[in-house]
């Protein structure tokens, strides 16, 4: 029952994920834990060439691994887009792509563990950050100890001395570390390719990991 799980999340959905040599992606594996309530989630692996995850087979394929969920939200040019999806089967708002390096937030009726297996995304991978908040996630990142304290010095390093503030949500609470005029405010949190975060930076950087 548990290879069943893990097998049925994004893997079987279109046909599963990228198959390329093992110098350019390595297989992972995954589990996230999803809270009822709101969650910031983020794809973490690559899908096939060609095929393309939206909001409502999200939906769906939580339900496969036993996640009751009724909204994905996203932040486009300064506002909030959502699927929403009742149990009528009746749904509101406009279908889009769940896109690999982006941050989803997800309505839960339910606790449940997500599991997912694929295909890794390539090194060096692209996350562009523009002006206000970012919903992001970083599927490459791999280093042991590496921490928003850490990123945020990177994200400055690349736009001179930028505020930058990075964010996690968990447990229906928001965890912020912010870099400001050089002076750091709370407490640095990790970082790793499974989470998904929300950077705030006043100049475009594109962070490459």
């Amino acid at each position: 029952m548990k290879t069943r799980l893990i097998t049925t999340f994004l893997f079987t959905l279109l046909i599963g994920f990228v198959v390329l040599p093992a110098h350019v992606f390595a297989t992972e594996k995954a589990m996230v834990r999803i809270n009822e309530g709101w969650n910031l989630y983020s794809l973490p692996f690559v899908l096939a060439k060609g095929k393309q995850l939206t909001a409502s087979n999200l939906i769906k394929e939580f339900a496969l691994q036993n996640g009751t969920v009724s909204t994905v939200a996203t932040w486009k040019d300064g506002r909030w887009q959502e699927f929403v999806s009742r149990e009528n089967n009746q749904t509101y708002g406009t279908d889009f792509a769940i896109e690999l390096g982006k941050s989803y937030f997800i309505r839960s009726y339910n606790n449940f563990d997500l599991y997912a297996e694929g295909e890794s995304a390539p090194k060096p991978f692209t996350v562009t950050l523009t002006p206000g908040y970012n919903f992001v996630s970083l599927p490459t990142i791999n280093q042991s100890g590496y921490s928003s304290a850490d990123l945020s010095k990177e994200i400055s390093s690349l736009s001179k001395n930028q505020n930058v503030e990075v964010s996690k949500f968990d447990s229906g609470l928001y965890f912020s570390y912010a870099l400001t005029g050089g002076k750091s405010f709370g407490k640095s949190f990790s970082v790793n390719r499974i989470g998904s975060y929300v950077i705030k930076v006043d100049n475009s950087v594109d962070l490459k990991k």
